[in-house]
């Protein structure tokens, strides 16, 4: 029941966003004097139509998506009927009667009113109240855990050449105090390349100073220094139908062994478990000191790799919005980076970097992710429908054949040439988009389904 409302809810929301998508077009093309024929939310049957001017206005029964149908849709069919090479005799207020430009302007509308969409859900996520974790200011050193940050140990991490430790309670940073990791992290993302930063440590009661320079990451876009938060060695969740909620293990446990190796903080206990096979061997504290061992043989996900039925203590704090001009700032400054990564993502995919169905979602993951984020509260939600609709936005111009991207290609050709395209080139470009969006469709769904049923 859950996962069918979290797919209800997240179709919803996509269908809103194809709906802002295609109101674009309409907008545009209205603005632009061409018409627009029909105008539909949703497909299927219509259960209300009406007219406003010369568009109809469809609500169909289906409420997951919609289209914009423009005027001289079927002028490219009747020419090549007739055996025409070019398109002649377009109707006034027709698509192909007007200017090159203006198509092209049409064909941005869609794209355009997602980047609007996704910048005004970005301002109201950085103006609501939304909740953080409240983590302390003791934090461990990444290079101590290579396998969790993806480190091959030829890295250079700055926090570890420092003299930084695993456990150390960072109290001030560059005379700053930092309360809390919250704190930590704002201080570090002022920082620049090869500026010396002072960490002020308190280590087994004793102050301590050391000082260092972080290092570029290119992946993150920022300056790392190679710390990360101290998560706690206690049990908060047990997913009852995993193999450590049947071998006993219970919410206030905390872990304070696997297979002999001793574990302090949560990532002790995830950088072992990465390196054992079945059966492990836990040794616990329960709530009121009593000491036992438990062993269980994990679940392995399809990709081969263990899966924890359980979660660690982590609390949370109430953060309050920021003002509107900062959350307007902040904003701009988050969709700027999330268009920069989504296009950082295509050469990536395309050199192997990642499986295509990997980080390719159809609409029923797509929207069970989008349902799911409901669960971390409003403000996540209204996060991830924002990268969602900027992500939608650029994929739409790509310049492919079927997407906005290839019609304006196809546009910017005729406007530059100063003359019209063939009938044939335009309609064997929609035929061969058509065929690559069916083929592409079937491909995400297929793996959606796999992602749904089969785990990934």
């Amino acid at each position: 029941m859950a996962t069918l409302l979290s797919l209800l809810i997240g179709l919803l929301a996509l269908a809103l966003m194809i709906t802002i998508h295609e109101a674009g077009h309409f907008v545009m093309a209205r603005l632009l004097k061409i018409e627009v024929e029909v105008f539909a939310i949703g497909f299927g049957k219509a259960l209300k139509k009406w007219q406003s001017g010369r568009t109809e206005i469809r609500l169909n029964i289906f409420p997951l998506g919609g289209y914009c149908r423009l005027k001289g849709a079927d002028e490219l069919k009747e020419a090549l009927d007739r055996g025409d090479d070019y398109l002649k005799g377009a109707q006034e207020g027709s698509l192909f009667k007007a200017h090159p430009f203006k198509r092209i302007l049409t064909y941005l509308g869609g794209p355009l009113f997602n980047l609007l969409f996704a910048l005004l859900l970005f301002i109201l996520f950085f103006a609501l109240p939304s909740l953080g974790w409240d983590d302390s200011n003791q934090v461990v050193v990444s290079s101590d855990y290579p396998t969790l940050f993806g480190l091959s140990g030829d890295e250079r991490v700055a926090a570890e050449e420092a003299g930084i430790l695993t456990g150390d309670t960072i109290v001030k940073i560059d005379g700053v105090e930092t309360p809390d990791f919250y704190t930590i992290q704002t201080e570090l993302s002022k920082k620049r390349v090869e500026e010396v930063v002072e960490f002020t440590l308190l280590r087994q009661g004793e102050e301590i100073k050391r000082t260092t320079s972080g290092e570029w990451d290119e992946a993150a876009g920022k300056v790392l220094f190679g710390v990360s938060v101290f998560l706690s060695n206690r049990v908060a969740e047990v997913d009852p139908l995993s193999p450590e909620a049947l071998a006993s293990l219970t919410p206030g446990d905390q872990i304070v062994e696997i297979e002999g190796v001793t574990v302090t903080n949560a990532l002790d206990f995830l950088e072992e478990l990465t390196h054992q096979e079945a059966p492990i061997i836990l040794k616990v504290e329960d709530i009121g000191g009593n000491i036992r061992e438990i062993t269980y043989n994990p679940q392995i996900d399809s990709q081969g790799l263990i899966k924890v039925g359980f979660t660690f203590e982590r609390n949370q704090v109430k953060q309050p919005g920021s003002p509107l001009w900062k959350a307007i700032k902040m904003g701009f400054l988050e969709e700027y980076h999330s268009i920069k990564e989504t296009l950082l993502l295509f050469p990536k995919i395309f050199k192997g970097a990642f499986k295509f169905d990997e980080v390719v979602g159809g609409p029923i993951r797509i929207s069970y992710i989008i349902g799911e984020s409901r669960r971390s509260g409003f403000s996540s939600l209204v996060h991830l429908l924002a990268l969602v609709s900027a992500s939608l936005a650029i994929a739409n111009l790509l310049p492919l054949p079927g997407l906005d991207g290839g019609a304006i290609i196809l546009n910017l050709i005729e406007l530059l040439r100063g003359r019209s395209l063939s009938v044939r080139l335009y309609v064997k470009t929609q035929a061969v988009g058509l065929i690559i969006l069916v083929l592409l469709m079937v491909f995400v769904i297929l793996g959606d389904f796999r992602f749904l049923f089969l785990g990934g």
